[in-house]
């Protein structure tokens, strides 16, 4: 397996990580309606849920585009870069949601979006 299909993976298990913080300390009864309880929560559980929300609405565009690298042969070494800064761009997402720093979020979202463009270009260039 390549880097870039590890990246995938981890991808895949990153929103979990946020929810799971995100429902820290919710109590058992709770979970008969968590989405209830997440509705409920406030600034930093709630950041998190919403990191966890905005993750999974960008796997699938992340998945094609390595996909999609991966069958027009580009240069595995590139592909593997820009898939584990797309992995660390989104991790700093993540973090940066949690501490209410909205530029430096933004930004990151900016440049992991980019990561997918760019696979993308790379691919139409082969």
């Amino acid at each position: 397996m390549t880097i870039a299909y590890w990246c995938v993976f981890v991808m895949i298990c990153l929103p979990y990580l946020f929810n799971q913080i995100a429902k820290f300390g919710m109590p058992i009864e709770e979970n008969r309606r968590p989405r209830e309880y997440l509705d409920g929560l406030e600034g930093r559980q709630k950041r998190a849920d919403w990191a966890h929300r905005n993750t999974l609405e960008v796997l699938p565009g992340f998945i094609a585009a390595v996909l999609v690298a991966h069958l027009c042969s580009v240069e595995q070494r590139y592909l593997d870069a820009i898939c584990v800064s797309y992995v660390v761009l989104r991790v700093a997402y993540g973090f940066f949601y949690m501490a209410d720093k909205h530029v430096l979020r933004s930004a990151c979202w900016m440049m992991s979006f980019g990561c997918i463009v760019a696979m993308f270009v790379m691919a139409g260039l082969t």
